[in-house]
């Protein structure tokens, strides 16, 4: 399974780092032989903030490898403190990175010679900023009254590791903190196919919830290969984003975490992916409909729309290529382009052809678009986006969740609505 990175921004972003309970542990106490194999994690923050994680399970001898040849100054250990008595199960682990280097690793054991070691987390694509720490999360719980061993290194630009940092200890909270509940999935529906590469999950809100985890897998056996970490933002981080390959079918599950500890994981659910690219061929006599995704979208050509037989293509896209400016994105972004039989570009049609899409609650949520009733598809005319509706056999059903739009030319589009704008007024007191 491969998940589609948006572009990174690395600024001080807090990252994740397993350590003792799994993902699917509930809290209960375990012990150190259910300690989880050693990995290596390579984490990327996106453009929300979130964090993507990619794990790849490390053979012992990779695990124990000695240190590389490799000059670079290891990075400057911050918290826990050295001796720390912590009152968590999943600490976050602060660091300042040292010039000229942008990657870094950091190993955490029970053992103070690391030969045990249960997580190598590899932290890619860090910002020098003199002065400022940055931040590693913990994605799972770590055992309770155990002490903990932790060093980090830089990593030189052919992957080689540098010398180590000095070793610190902490030691992990008692047992018997508060554990979150599971918090139940919303959407997408469980078994269905999303309109989107781009998908908004949707959990209900778990009361004292400080960050929430999404994992995803291919195999029900194996949660551990790429999840996403999001903490509170501008919404509630009950609502998320991430973008997956086209017509790829995967399981999620959700958690939520206090101060304490990760919270019990949720049941799981699937969703397929759709399809990016379609093509259909449109005749004078009868038309055509093109349904590259059946019931999200369908493309419908009359007869007479064309004089000549017309091969019709549909690029799915996860987020529209353009500046919105005052918009905000509603989950549908797509591009048409027709050819003649000689390969030349179709831009305009005799008669106009009937867009139908199919919108979910979930991006409206996503996207803090509140009135549906004002959805609009724009077109993008090379400057600027343009709004279709209102013109005539054009809709927005807001009970059936469909737009109905009627055109006659191509070129981008996506599904858009109005940025909210709110006035707040002074508070007069007498």
């Amino acid at each position: 399974m491969k998940a589609r990175v948006l572009s990174v921004f690395i600024f001080v972003a807090g990252l994740a780092l397993l350590l003792g309970v799994a993902f699917g542990a509930k809290g209960s106490e375990v012990s150190a032989a259910d300690t989880p194999p050693q990995f290596r994690d390579v984490y990327r923050v996106l453009e929300d903030g979130s964090i993507l994680v990619t794990r790849t399970r490390l053979a012992p001898e990779q695990a124990l490898r000695a240190t590389q040849a490799c000059t670079k100054t290891p990075p400057i250990l911050s918290e826990p403190a050295d001796g720390a008595q912590l009152d968590t199960l999943v600490p976050d682990y602060f660091y300042f990175a040292v010039p000229g280097t942008s990657e870094y690793n950091i190993e955490v054991s029970t053992s103070t010679t690391f030969s045990n070691t249960v997580l190598h987390v590899t932290y890619v694509r860090v910002e020098y900023v003199p002065g400022q720490r940055n931040d590693i999360w913990s994605d799972d719980n770590l055992l309770p009254n155990t002490t903990y061993y932790w060093r980090m290194s830089s990593v030189c630009e052919n992957d080689e590791e540098g010398a180590y940092s000095p070793v610190w200890s902490f030691r992990s909270a008692p047992s018997g903190g508060t554990i979150l509940p599971d918090p139940a999935l919303l959407a997408p529906d469980d078994g269905a196919t999303v309109g989107s590469v781009q998908v908004t999950f949707v959990t209900e809100q778990v009361s004292g919830a400080e960050r929430c985890q999404y994992r995803y897998s291919s195999d029900l056996a194996d949660w551990d290969h790429m999840y996403t970490e999001t903490t509170l933002g501008y919404r509630d981080c009950n609502v998320h984003q991430d973008i997956f390959e086209p017509e790829e079918t995967l399981y999620w599950r959700a958690a939520a975490r206090n101060s304490y500890a990760w919270g019990t994981p949720s049941a799981s659910r699937s969703f397929t992916t759709p399809p990016v690219t379609a093509t259909i061929t449109i005749s004078p006599d009868s038309g055509g409909t093109l349904t590259p995704d059946p019931g999200n979208i369908s493309i419908q050509f009359p007869p007479g729309a064309v004089t000549a037989t017309t091969t019709l293509s549909y690029t799915l896209q996860p987020q529209p290529s353009q500046n919105l400016a005052n918009f905000r994105f509603a989950g549908r972004a797509f591009t048409l382009q027709a050819f003649d039989a000689h390969g030349q570009p179709i831009t305009t049609f005799n008669q106009p052809f009937t867009l139908t899409i199919v919108y979910d609650d979930s991006d409206l949520l996503a996207a803090d678009i509140r009135e549906p009733s004002r959805l609009n598809l724009a077109f993008w005319n090379g400057s600027e986006w343009k709004k279709i509706l209102p013109c005539t056999g054009c809709s927005v059903d807001t009970e059936h969740h469909t737009i109905i739009a009627v055109i006659d030319h191509l070129t981008e589009f996506a599904l858009l609505a109005p940025q909210e704008r709110f006035v707040f007024l002074p508070i007069v007191l007498k």
